[in-house]
């Protein structure tokens, strides 16, 4: 069973002062760099003489990772994550330290730990030496290896955060007084589900519009012209600004990034159309069939629909969370895992794996262990869980602009 990385991050970029710390605290350290001269990989080994295994770690660091576009919408989620935590409302200043976080290394061992293990001593050191905290799946710790937040409630009153710049929170990334009666973002109405679901269709519609023949897209653009004329529709009243302009774009002209982003909500929208009590979604490795989604559009304007318990909500959620998160594990490489002996005693708590199938007790993906899987059905299904958990978000009140759901791991 691989025990999940370490994951320090900190709000100190000092990736130099990094690995001269490595290189001291690790013996026979190997360091590779990427071509930019910047390192990429510190690797240690600790011998145990000759008749125990040695003790590897390597220590990952991705400039592009915390340089990224994507970086904001990382902290985003996790700031997002952290707010599911039963003890969060009492750590406001977490929400005040995530959003300057700027800096991020990786640890994976090789074998899992072990008693007293040197290489665990190192990655409080280094949360230390960096000013940072430790990640791992449901829970953060400080660099002495308390528990500042858990998913199990289970925190030591004596962890604390290191030194940082307090960065103003917003409604997005911090959580309400336990008994505000004045929470900004609950969650949607059915009434307002179902205007997202029908808005989300006919986005999804637009995005595979540009795909279409010629013939093709004489018709829809019909269609098109009949929703850019109901301005005042309640369903447009649910598009965001990037949305619309889509919309308002003839046909045969968006970017190919848009027209990825649109066709990409076809998960979302069905989900949506789950929680209306409409459809049954696909397993999480199948994508969405648009022409199916469709079908459910004109379901959702011909009979009365209902909205799921906010628990049936909460489980799918949980659900696809330990299926994302194996899937996560394989950014380290394509190493099997015993997924169904970890799960029930998970460092962040059990997870559910009620949604998962598994071979040979890892995570299936396509018919094969997820370790043995190449890496295009990886990404896709990746992108599945992300475009479904940002709806599930969304229904859950994360935040009321349906894009702001983020769902990293």
């Amino acid at each position: 069973m691989a025990h999940p990385p370490f994951n320090i991050f900190t709000q100190n970029r000092d990736p130099e002062g990094a690995l001269a710390r490595l290189r001291a605290l690790m013996p026979e350290t190997e360091v590779e760099f990427h071509a930019d001269g910047q390192w990429s990989r510190v690797r240690g080994v600790w011998k145990r003489g000759w008749l125990k295994k040695a003790l590897t770690m390597t220590v990952n660091h991705d400039p592009d990772y915390y340089r990224g576009a994507e970086w904001e919408t990382l902290l985003a989620g996790m700031a997002s994550y952290f707010m599911r935590f039963s003890e969060a409302s009492r750590r406001p200043d977490l929400f005040e330290y995530v959003p300057g976080l700027t800096f991020a290394i990786n640890f994976t061992l090789d074998p899992d730990p072990v008693d007293d293990d040197p290489r665990q001593a190192v990655i409080f050191e280094m949360a230390q030496t960096l000013g940072g905290v430790i990640f791992l799946p449901g829970c953060l710790l400080d660099g002495q290896g308390r528990t500042i937040a858990a998913t199990d409630g289970e925190t030591d009153e004596n962890a604390e955060l290191p030194p940082h710049t307090v960065v103003e929170r917003t409604v997005r990334s911090g959580p309400p007084a336990p008994d505000s009666k004045d929470r900004p973002w609950e969650p949607p109405s059915v009434e307002r589900v179902a205007l997202r679901f029908q808005w989300m269709a006919a986005m999804v519609w637009r995005g595979f519009a540009e795909s279409e023949t010629e013939t093709d897209r004489v018709a829809k653009e019909e269609t098109l012209k009949q929703m850019r004329s109901r301005r005042g529709s309640a369903a447009r009243l649910e598009g965001e600004e990037w949305e619309i302009r889509a919309l308002e774009t003839p046909v045969g002209k968006l970017d190919e990034g848009t027209v990825a982003k649109l066709q990409g909500l076809s998960e979302g929208a069905m989900v949506l159309a789950w929680a209306l009590n409409l459809a049954q979604l696909p397993p999480y490795d199948v994508q969405v069939d648009p022409e199916n989604l469709y079908r459910h559009v004109l379901r959702a304007g011909q009979e009365t629909v209902s909205l799921r318990e906010p628990s049936e909500i909460q489980a799918l959620d949980f659900q696809m969370l330990a299926i994302h998160w194996r899937l996560s594990q394989l950014r380290g490489g394509h190493k099997p895992m015993d997924f169904a002996a970890y799960a029930p005693k998970a460092w962040c708590g059990p997870m559910d794996l009620t949604l998962a199938r598994l071979q040979n007790n890892d995570l299936e993906v396509g018919g094969k262990p997820v370790s043995e899987c190449a890496e295009k059905a990886i990404r896709i299904t990746t992108g599945i869980l992300q475009e479904r958990r940002q709806a599930t978000h969304w229904l859950m009140g994360q935040d009321p602009v349906y894009s702001a759901n983020a769902a990293s791991i």
